[in-house]
């Protein structure tokens, strides 16, 4: 039987052969100091599933390499073809093809495609394809077609073939295309029918593994922080990544290697010249250099800067091309160049223009303002040296900037211009003195209000009001929170005073005067008044999407509500500043302090020891130096948790300093009640009666005669044991004659009530004052005072629960909140003045000073011991204590 021959094939035999470079068509060779990326080729091996893998990225990206490492690997026929300019002549492509499928044993002698050859360019018409697909749909092993650098062939003759082997591939040929740019093949088609598999420049970055295993290979480690320098330097890129390896092999101070390494730096020049921009026209060549001033780019900032109606057609296009310049986000209208390339490209605009980089700057800042965008508008100008444009930039709106929490962006430009700037302008002096503030930096404020010419009170001379800072509002403004910050809060009353209503300012200006008013009048004990301007300023912030003074206010009313003892609600607000602050990056930021504090608060009043711990660490970390009063209230919560976790002594000292550091500083008066109440507190538990006296005087002075300081004085008393001199100190408390600033105060009045009451066996009145503590308690839901009164008041509310009416529900709550605290009970209780002396046990007197203390001789206080050890059963005191504290006796 004679063999039928494929269509076209008697045609062919009458051309000669063109000669194929053995080079071309052979797996590239790979280099010693080349590293193997597992990752990539087994993605690559998932992708060749599928009949046409595309691998596309710009150049360097080591697409050559990945499919010679893969093709090597392959127990599989593998042919490979490196395609370049002159296989625009179809007869040069096709022989190509067919001796890389020959050298590959994809193709056996014998069969029609063995001595199947390519006509001369004009005669390659669709016979000699169909030909090649019908020799390659006989049977055999599949086989894997590589075509390297697919984009260069743009003829379409060439083109026309490929086209048809892509539509009419057959089933055991899978072809792998890699390219720099999208070749002009009909790919999407591909793509819709799900017959496409596509790895692109993402997935070829290399990992900080990989970059730390090629750099091995060049005989050099770097530490961590110069390594995600060099990553954020080459943005994963290979070729940039190689050629930084081969400049620290062998450097003294790799790390300063790494820090000048740049699109400057003369191998990476030479290269993006060879490799990028060498495929790049002149006209591409100067439009890029011209828009390299600015990091990302619209069709409209690059028309701007280069002075071209097809600006947005010229980024798009090289974007298409993989020329290194890619799009941030999918579909965005935003063009970014690689930093490297950009690098390079300023570098080439400062060597070949260089009267032109500030005027581009300008015109860049210029674009930016108006398309209101400051910060970049800023950046700019400060590029271009024009400080007269910074500083009307920064008039306009450095207060939204920083009320949006771009405070350190701010500080970062005026850092930038020369220090005799703020010095001319009030205008920067006045800004320069606002953003300081906002950093905490009081005595930098200081420097720059001294050049603001007067006192910034009055308007600036020379200075015009912008939209979103008025010199007298921002001069009011720095001027009341610098007062707060010196601890001077007549002063910020006065200031808070002055701000009056604002009726026709801007919202930065609007917001930020209400917020500091609502602080100072806080500070001030007008709480009202500070809630409802924290409120005010807190729509006007979210409105107009000022961020940073968002979360300030926040903050601000998460420490109203702990005012107010409304801890449910300050565990709210505060959680929610927490996770507001937390999607912006700043949840580690002094702004978060009083929200970490509130929820801490809340956290102990509920007894959630674990949650208080952590929330008052942090509080603790993130309060700043310069703001007293979070700091003092942060350091007065977090001493409570160390206190309630049995770091006792460390607690109580805590407390103190809290109110040394703070005692002439402007905190709102609740806080400071609730702190001098906590000191008492932990004195008393130490027996430090001292101590808690000192506490008692402090306040009193701090605050006058209060409900709060009555009680403090009737607990001093009542651990004193002079039970009807404390009966006598809580009288105005009970009776209401007495003015109280917290809710709660009444809670711990009636428990003191309560247990003195139980304390002489007067089993009446003590349940009513549990009733009436209860009652007292249940809105706020607070439940740490039940805690405090001791193991008396729990004994007694165990008893009377059947009793309590309405008020069942939150006692059951109560006592299954006490349940952990009590561990467990004693099968032969102690007696009260037992449990007293108990209490006692774990100060730093000795048996002499608590027999004194408490009024009893020393013998009849050793009988009490002897009587605690063996109910507790242990021998020694300090054996009583751990197990009171286990027992939820202390």
């Amino acid at each position: 039987m004679t063999q039928a021959r494929a269509p076209g094939a008697r045609a062919v035999a009458q051309y000669p052969v063109p000669v194929v470079p053995a080079g071309k068509i052979a797996v590239p060779e790979l280099s010693d100091s080349a590293i193997d990326r597992p990752r990539l080729r087994a993605a690559l091996e998932v992708a060749a599933g599928r009949p046409v893998t595309a691998v596309c990225a710009p150049a360097g990206y080591g697409k050559t390499f990945l499919l010679a490492t893969w093709a090597q690997l392959d127990t599989r026929p593998v042919a490979w073809v490196s395609l370049d300019r002159d296989d625009n002549d179809p007869s040069r492509l096709w022989s190509a093809l067919l001796a890389s499928l020959r050298a590959a044993g994809a193709v056996r002698p014998g069969q029609p495609l063995w001595s199947l050859t390519a006509p001369r360019a004009m005669a390659v018409g669709p016979d000699f394809v169909t030909a090649v697909i019908n020799g390659l749909s006989e049977p055999g092993p599949p086989v894997r077609l590589v075509l390297d650098n697919a984009d260069e062939p743009a003829d379409p003759a060439a083109l026309c073939g490929l086209e048809r082997l892509l539509r009419n591939q057959p089933p055991r040929l899978r072809l792998v295309l890699a390219f720099r740019r999208e070749p002009p093949l009909s790919l999407y088609r591909l793509r819709v029918a799900g017959r496409l598999s596509e790895l692109r420049t993402d997935a070829l970055r290399f990992t900080p593994d990989e970059a730390r295993g090629l750099l091995a290979r060049h005989a050099t480690t770097l530490g961590a922080d110069e390594l995600a320098l060099l990553m954020e330097r080459t943005e994963g890129w290979p070729a940039g990544l190689r050629l930084a390896a081969m400049a620290v092999q062998g450097a003294p101070d790799p790390g300063a290697v790494i820090s000048g390494f740049g699109g400057d730096d003369r191998a990476v020049a030479d290269y993006l010249a060879g490799e990028v921009l060498s495929r790049q026209t002149s006209q591409s060549r100067e439009f890029l250099e011209t828009t390299s001033v600015c990091e990302l780019l619209c069709g409209d900032l690059a028309a701007a800067l280069s002075g071209r109606d097809d600006a947005a057609v010229m980024l798009d296009g090289l974007h298409r091309a993989n020329a290194l310049i890619d799009r941030p986000a999918p579909h965005s209208l935003w063009y970014r160049c690689h930093g490297l390339l950009r690098g390079h490209l300023r570098a080439e605009l400062g060597r070949h223009r260089p009267g032109a980089v500030a005027p581009l700057h300008l015109r860049a800042a210029q674009w930016f303002a108006e398309h209101n965008q400051p910060l970049e508008a800023l950046d700019h100008a400060v590029a271009a040296r024009d400080f007269s444009c910074v500083a009307a930039l920064l008039e306009r709106h450095a207060v939204t900037l920083v009320a949006s929490g771009q405070g350190a962006a701010v500080r970062r430009v005026l850092d930038a211009l020369p220090a005799t700037a703020a010095r001319v302008d009030p205008r920067l002096a006045l800004v320069s003195a606002y953003a300081s503030l906002d950093a905490g930096d009081a005595e930098t404020c200081d420097h720059h209000l001294t050049h603001c010419a007067a006192a910034p009170l009055g308007p600036v001379p020379g200075a015009r009001s912008g939209p979103d800072g008025p010199p007298r509002a921002l001069g009011l403004a720095v001027r009341l929170d610098r007062a707060r910050l010196r601890g001077d809060p007549s002063e910020a009353l006065a200031a808070a005073d002055e701000l009056s209503d604002p009726v026709g300012e801007q919202p930065g200006a609007t917001a930020l005067m209400l917020a500091s008013r609502g602080s100072a009048r806080l500070e001030a004990g007008r709480r009202k008044e500070g809630g409802a301007d924290l409120e005010s300023a807190l729509a006007i912030a979210r409105r107009y999407g000022l961020d940073g003074l968002v979360l300030s206010c926040l903050s601000g009313l998460a420490t109203v509500a702990t005012a107010e003892c409304d801890f449910t609600r300050a565990q709210d607000i505060g959680r929610g500043a927490v996770d507001f602050a937390a999607s912006h990056g700043w949840a580690a930021t002094s702004r978060c302090a009083p929200a970490y504090t509130a929820q801490a608060w809340a956290a102990c009043q509920a007894l959630e020891c674990g949650a208080a711990r952590r929330l008052s660490e942090l509080a603790l970390n993130t309060a700043p130096p310069g703001g007293p009063a979070d700091l003092f209230w942060a350091r007065t919560v977090h001493a409570v948790t160390l206190f309630d976790r049995g770091e006792r002594r460390e607690g109580l000292d805590l407390a103190l300093l809290a109110k040394r550091s703070c005692e002439a500083c402007p905190v709102a008066p609740e806080l400071r009640a609730l702190a001098a109440g906590a000191e008492l507190g932990l004195a008393l538990a130490l027996a430090q009666h001292a101590c808690a006296a000192g506490a008692l005087e402090a306040v009193r002075v701090q605050l006058g005669d209060l409900a709060e300081v009555a009680l403090m004085e009737a607990r001093l008393l009542a651990a004193r044991h002079r039970d009807e001199a404390a009966l006598r100190a809580l009288r105005p408390v009970l009776g209401g004659t007495a003015a109280a600033l917290l809710t709660t105060t009444l809670v711990d009045a009636w428990l003191l009530e309560a247990d003195l009451a139980a304390s002489h066996g007067e089993e009446l009145r003590a349940e009513q004052g549990l009733r009436e503590a209860l009652a007292a308690a249940t809105p706020s839901r607070v439940i740490r005072p039940f805690h405090t009164a001791g193991p008396r008041l729990r004994a007694l509310m165990n008893v009377a629960l059947p009793r309590l009416g309405s008020q069942e529900p939150f006692a059951r709550e109560v006592l299954r909140a006490l349940e952990p605290v009590r561990r467990a009970d004693l099968a032969d209780p102690l007696t009260p003045r037992e449990a007293d002396l108990l209490r006692l046990l774990p100060s730093l007197q000795t048996l002499d000073e608590i027999a004194s203390e408490t009024f009893i001789s020393v013998n009849t206080l050793k009988t009490h011991l002897r009587s605690i050890y063996r109910k507790l059963g242990v021998s020694r005191r300090r054996q009583a204590v751990a197990a009171g504290r286990d027992q939820g006796l202390l």
